[in-house]
Order: structure tokens, then sequence, then C-alpha cells
């Protein structure tokens, strides 16, 4: 048996220890993360809205901010496994030009 922590969880206790290498892992995980998420926008042909960042397990972790590319284009379905709503992507269609 053992205790399995996800990325951000040991980012989190890195930086809870006090660990002098943290940020550097933080930058790391971050140039990381902005790397996936140029290809998570290309492959589902939408827009990133800002680079990805590590705001602490409290707010949800490692993220990067995606939004529609045009005003009239669809949720892709995947996306609607993970933590998004129909109406937060109808939300930012209004804002696109």
């Amino acid at each position: 048996m053992s205790i399995q922590l996800k990325t951000d969880e040991m980012l989190e206790v890195l930086f809870y220890t006090g660990h002098p290498q943290a940020a550097l892992f933080q930058r790391q995980l971050e140039q990381l993360a902005d790397t996936m998420a140029d290809e998570v926008a290309e492959v589902l042909q939408i827009n990133r809205n800002g680079p990805a960042s590590f705001e602490g397990l409290a707010f949800a972790g490692t993220c990067a901010p995606f939004e529609p590319r045009s005003r009239d284009q669809p949720c892709p379905g995947f996306l609607l496994d993970f933590d998004i709503e129909v109406e937060e992507w109808s939300d930012m269609q209004d804002d696109t030009t």
C-alpha cells in the first residue's frame, strides 16, 4: 500500500515545508503546463487565455485558462468531462469578438 500524491500536492508539500527548490519546481511545472496547454489549444482548436500558473490546491492547483476561438464555437465535448459548464463557455462566447 502507498500514498499517491499528484504533482500539485507534492509542490504544496514542498512550499509548506519551506523547501529551498519549491519555487524552481513551480516554475518548471508551469512551463510544462504552458507547453501542454499550447498543444491542448491546438488539438481542440480553442484559444489560450493566459499562462499556466500554480495557485495552490485551494485554488485548483496548476491551471491554464482557455476560451472559444469564435463566438459560435461550441464547447468541445471532451471538456465537459472536466471543471466546466456549458453556461460558462456560453458566457465566454459573449466576450469573444
